[in-house]
């Protein structure tokens, strides 16, 4: 019988200690979700027995009864702060890497829609420039200049690399000089000669860069001074670009053109040596006005008004009593220009001259 009630204490013994493994672990969890909702009140109230080692030797194996709190030992404020804290670090901690993964798929994100582009751009490149090219070029066959410049315009800067591109800047220049802006024609000009020298058009540029030239020659108006009397740096430049491209291209279906371009180019030129050398005549500057007229039929040799030139110069020289060099200008008039008429008044002199009697 004693052996029975003593195999009994043990076995309750040992069931109640299992108990209290049981509640403990209980406990243990109840705190874990106070901890993480981080609020006491959140944490339900349970009764758990007494298991204290204590409890047991001065209870026995009976068990009271007690109110246990999500923080009955310790308190919550220091682990809240600890938490608080902790969080506080994570997120100092997931800040940069979060934004470092953002800037990560920007990156990554914008290169992709770059190839993707790119690769647009390959395959459309010379189907899209084609496309454009005649879209200009319609509008430029019905002179619809400023609409055909600016896609011209759109081609050049657009698709550089394509086979349209040389010839749409040609045309970007060409409908600049359709449209009368022959300063930014000349400019539009210079810049295709020097990028494409070689191109099959090169011809058509040079003449119409020489051609943007005379155009900006000033013209006679009866309310304005007549143009010889008035600045000839345009009509020098035009003189000079009209000679480069005879020179380079003399058989075109362009060289008539420039020739008579070159034609009134040198009539202006010296009309205005003329004009310059009668102002220092009116005022007895006689030296003066034969240097001015020296070397006029040398140098533009192509206008019809060299002749005069030759012979105000060579009457301003029998007026300063140079006779010698009167007579030899005479001849040359009448030897270069037979067919002149200023070339029967240069018979005239020679004769007097011969004579010994000049007028």
């Amino acid at each position: 019988m004693c052996n029975s009630n003593i195999n009994l204490a043990a076995s309750w013994r040992q069931a109640h200690r299992g108990q209290c493994r049981f509640f403990a672990a209980a406990r243990q969890t109840v705190f874990a979700e106070a901890a993480f909702y981080n609020c006491a009140d959140a944490a339900p109230r349970r009764h758990f027995p007494s298991h204290s080692a204590q409890g047991e030797r001065e209870k026995g194996f009976g068990h009271t009864p007690f109110y246990c709190y999500d923080r009955p030992t310790f308190d919550w404020k220091p682990l809240q702060t600890e938490k608080h804290n902790s969080m506080a670090n994570h997120n100092h901690t997931y800040l940069p890497i979060f934004l470092l993964c953002l800037c990560v798929f920007s990156c990554l994100a914008t290169g992709c829609q770059k190839n993707k582009a790119t690769t647009k751009t390959t395959f459309d490149y010379t189907g899209t420039a084609e496309q454009l090219f005649e879209k200009a070029t319609y509008a430029f066959d019905r002179e619809r200049w400023n609409d055909a410049e600016k896609m011209f315009t759109s081609i050049r800067r657009q698709y550089p690399y394509s086979r349209f591109a040389a010839t749409a800047e040609l045309r970007s220049a060409d409908c600049l000089y359709s449209q009368g802006s022959y300063a930014e024609a000349v400019v539009a000009y210079q810049h295709f000669l020097k990028t494409y020298p070689t191109h099959p058009e090169a011809p058509h540029a040079m003449f119409r860069k020489a051609a943007a030239h005379f155009r900006q020659i000033p013209k006679d108006f009866f309310i304005l001074p007549p143009s010889y009397e008035r600045d000839r740096s345009a009509t020098r430049e035009a003189r000079s670009a009209l000679l480069f491209f005879l020179h380079h291209h003399p058989d075109t279906q362009w060289t008539p053109e420039a020739q008579e371009m070159l034609v009134e180019t040198e009539n202006a030129l010296v009309r205005y040596e003329m004009y310059v050398a009668r102002f220092y005549l009116k005022r007895r500057q006689l030296k003066s006005a034969t240097l001015r007229l020296d070397g006029i039929g040398r140098v533009y040799t192509q206008s019809p008004l060299v002749p005069d030139a030759m012979l105000l110069q060579a009457t301003t020289c029998l007026r300063m009593g140079a006779k010698a060099r009167a007579q030899s200008i005479f001849n040359d008039i009448v030897t270069l220009y037979p067919a002149h008429h200023q070339a029967l008044r240069a018979q005239k002199y020679i004769a007097e001259l011969s004579a010994g009697a000049p007028n």
